[in-house]
């Protein structure tokens, strides 16, 4: 079984995150235990998702990331700082993530990034620069 994250913490405090394809409940699970291992360093940092390439989000995984949200959010000190999410800008992702924060607010401050299909650009090594000189093109949510 193939993992649907890469996690790359070269840069960290930065952490970047890809998920691509199908997401099953155990692989969830592991990738929110990795998440919760960040905690372990004690140390603030930001997350940058790439979620562009995931297959078919699910109500259940919706609602699985909200309650893990409410986890974290209960993380004293809160070391996540910011996290910046790249999403495919349609219908379906829109109403997934108005679900995940109608059950909860974000941990730290998110800001979303709705690619459209001709951005061929806009990936996790370039959305730092695009959030910094287009920082009006990100919806936030606020915790």
């Amino acid at each position: 079984m193939s993992k649907f994250y890469s996690i790359n913490k070269t840069h960290f405090p930065i952490i970047k995150i890809k998920l691509s394809g199908d997401i099953t409940d155990k692989a969830l699970n592991e990738f929110f235990d990795i998440w919760l291992s960040f905690y372990n360093r004690e140390k603030h940092f930001y997350l940058l998702f790439d979620i562009c390439e995931v297959n078919n989000p699910s109500i259940k995984h919706s609602y699985l990331l909200a309650k893990f949200i409410q986890k974290i959010k209960m993380k004293t000190p809160q070391y996540l700082k910011k996290s910046i999410l790249i999403l495919n800008n349609n219908y379906i992702l829109r109403k997934v993530m108005g679900l995940v924060f109608t059950i909860t607010s974000p941990a730290a401050p998110l800001y979303l990034y709705w690619k459209h299909e001709y951005e061929i650009n806009v990936n996790n090594d370039t959305i730092q620069q695009i959030f910094e000189t287009k920082n009006e093109k990100f919806q936030k949510i606020m915790p």
